[in-house]
């Protein structure tokens, strides 16, 4: 057999071979992307499902916004919040006079929109 179509033949076989891990990399890669996110989700749906109980009531709720990776909260009265168990769901919480904002990260919005709709029923 001829050296340079030996040559070929490794130089193909090497690139087949890498062809195939680099997709074996990507495919476990991207289920490991959509597996997280699925569990994010879950945790936003179940959190909210306990937050939204815990702000009084649903006429103490003046509005819900998300901008950029934080969601707040706009109360009518602050007092009404239990504050203690909302610090217990949620390391990253601050309360202000008629705010509470959550720091929540690329969940955002989908954490907004599962809040409203908990407190909205």
């Amino acid at each position: 057999m001829n050296t340079a179509v030996l040559v070929v033949i490794i130089v193909a076989s090497i690139l087949v071979i890498g062809l195939i891990a680099y997709l074996v990399y990507f495919i476990q890669k991207k289920k490991k992307i959509q597996e997280s996110e699925e569990a994010a989700s879950q945790v936003v749906d179940e959190s909210t499902s306990d937050l939204a109980k815990l702000f009084g009531s649903k006429k103490n709720i003046k509005a819900i916004t998300s901008t950029g990776s934080r969601v707040s909260v706009e109360l009518n009265d602050i007092t009404l919040v239990d504050i203690d168990k909302i610090k217990e769901i949620y390391k990253d919480v601050l309360f202000t006079n008629n705010k509470v904002v959550f720091v929540i990260g690329e969940k955002s919005k989908e954490f907004a929109a599962q809040l409203e709709k908990k407190i909205n029923g």
